[in-house]
């Protein structure tokens, strides 16, 4: 049993690292103090030089933590393969929600072989920084975009002939371009859920593409809605106005 365990963590510990741009969350953050775990499950995509490749990736888990008034961190295992961590401003709140969220993420690609080939693995180093915009529909659902840039930088003898083209993707360093679009639900006062994807490119190398889909949940601690809450109706009085 132990063998087999230990077979198991040294085959993830082998496994190649992927980015996992979403979010899964909303621009409003949570009160000081607060705190929430968050599990995420999707797969990923690339698109390098006209090729395509997509594969379904490991679960991802993390926590968030309210640091101050409108300001929370969170820090995630990406996919069991790699590290990262961000920090959210919520600087509008409304129907409509504003906040921005600077994160940076850590992976290892260890070049998968194709087509009898091998590529050279490297280490990789991403730095988001999205905008996260966000219309309220009511206190229970949140349609999430979060446009932004991110910047790749790029570690090792980086050789990506006959590397899968997702991995190409991964690995081109430089300054480029993402856009979301997610939907948080929440269920209950200590559970949502938000599907969301992703894409993103670096600009120098316009044939190089990211698409990252997932679904998370977030258990613990929700941002507080309350200011949505409907008031009475046309033609209603409110219990202080009650005579």
């Amino acid at each position: 049993m132990l063998s087999r365990i230990a077979v198991a963590v040294a085959a993830l510990a082998l496994l190649s690292g992927c980015p996992d741009p979403n979010t899964y969350g909303t621009p409003r953050t949570l009160a000081p103090g607060d705190f929430q775990l968050q599990a995420a499950l999707g797969g990923w995509g690339g698109t390098a030089s006209g090729n395509t490749h997509f594969s379904a990736g490991l679960p991802s888990l993390g926590v968030r933590y309210g640091l101050a008034d409108r300001v929370d961190v969170g820090a995630r295992v990406v996919n069991f393969t790699g590290l990262g961590g961000d920090t959210k401003i919520n600087l509008v709140r409304g129907r409509f929600d504003l906040a921005v969220d600077p994160g940076v993420q850590a992976f290892h690609i260890i070049g998968t072989a194709m087509n009898n080939q091998t590529a050279s693995p490297v280490e990789v180093l991403q730095f988001h920084v999205p905008l996260l915009l966000g219309y309220n529909f009511d206190e229970d659902r949140t349609l999430v975009l979060t446009p932004g840039f991110v910047a790749t930088a790029v570690a090792g003898n980086v050789q990506v002939t006959g590397a899968l083209p997702d991995q190409i993707a991964f690995a081109t360093p430089g300054v480029g371009a993402r856009l979301g679009l997610g939907l948080n639900i929440r269920t209950s006062d200590t559970f949502s859920w938000q599907p969301e994807l992703t894409a993103y490119h670096e600009i120098n190398a316009v044939d190089a593409w990211v698409y990252v889909f997932g679904i998370g949940g977030n258990i613990g601690a929700q941002p507080d809605y309350s200011d949505l809450a409907e008031g009475p109706g046309e033609g209603q009085t409110s219990p202080a106005e009650a005579p």
